[in-house]
């Protein structure tokens, strides 16, 4: 195992590589740019609430926001998995945070011996929502089991890839890109998040297992995980661990709600301690 930046990674058009879909990106502009194209007709021909008027703006910002992204999703940086006849690529900082200092260590190389298995896990999660309601999401993880593996230096880097900010946003401030596509599972496990809201990885995740067969490794029966982050334990730490995994997953508005929930914070305490557990 070892720790890259993306210059010292050489992929030749032999090698299998997994991105995040441009395609999925660009229907999902499209998509809230069309909404903002409706709101606007209602208004201007159908003579619609003018309450109407005050949620333009806010589609309009997350259509360009989006658009960014779909940008982003055609540059050479948008890749999470890549399998060489040597061994694999995972690229564990997210396409989205290109203006990051290249010289970042942002990419783990393995060679197929370091893996023990690769198992596919779909786990539904529920998360505390506004006016008391759950939101439930439905996600899709490729799971590489290592063995003989130190996870540690990668959870090091996943952390400050956490915690970083980007300086140079095209906002004109500090932003941080809450898109963790990789995470660990202690003691030996490396998951790739493969479909969720804000992830769309193609090819799909069935030919990745089909590569890592074929190179002999072996695949392990497909895993379901329901996990409900509304039901409270009563355990301040199990609920600051619990905390800390919406955290790490990219659901930071149910961390913060969480928070607020079991420590009775406002909501600037709340983001105040996400943030430290980020850190």
């Amino acid at each position: 195992m070892k720790l890259l930046t993306l210059p010292e990674v050489s992929l030749t058009n032999l090698d299998k590589r997994f991105r995040q879909s441009p395609i999925a990106n660009l229907l999902f502009t499209m998509v809230i740019l069309a909404m903002a194209g409706l709101m606007i007709f209602l208004v201007v021909y159908r003579d619609g609430p003018k309450i109407i008027l005050l949620s333009i703006p806010v589609w309009l910002l997350f259509g360009c926001i989006q658009a960014a992204a779909c940008k982003k999703s055609l540059g050479p940086c948008n890749w999470l998995l890549a399998i060489a006849p040597e061994g694999i690529y995972i690229k564990f900082r997210s396409y989205l945070n290109t203006a990051l200092p290249e010289t970042d260590k942002q990419v783990i190389a393995l060679q197929f011996s370091d893996i023990q298995s690769v198992q596919i896990v779909k786990q539904t999660l529920s998360c505390p929502s506004s006016g008391g309601k759950t939101t439930t999401t439905f996600m899709t993880f490729l799971d590489i089991h290592l063995q003989n593996c130190d996870i540690s230096i990668l959870s090091e880097q996943l952390c400050y890839e956490r915690s970083v900010w980007n300086e140079n946003s095209a906002f004109g401030g500090r932003t941080k890109t809450h898109d963790y596509p990789v995470s660990t599972v202690k003691p030996n496990i490396i998951r790739l998040e493969w479909r969720s809201p804000k992830a769309f990885i193609t090819p799909g995740i069935n030919k990745a297992i089909a590569s890592f067969v074929r190179q002999g490794i072996p695949a392990e029966p497909k895993r379901r995980d329901v996990i409900d982050f509304t039901i409270s334990s009563g355990d301040k730490k199990k609920m600051e661990e619990q905390i800390l995994q919406l955290a790490e997953k990219g659901h930071v508005i149910a961390a913060i709600k969480l928070a607020r929930k079991t420590y009775n914070y406002d909501l600037a305490e709340a983001k105040k301690f996400i943030d430290g557990l980020l850190k």
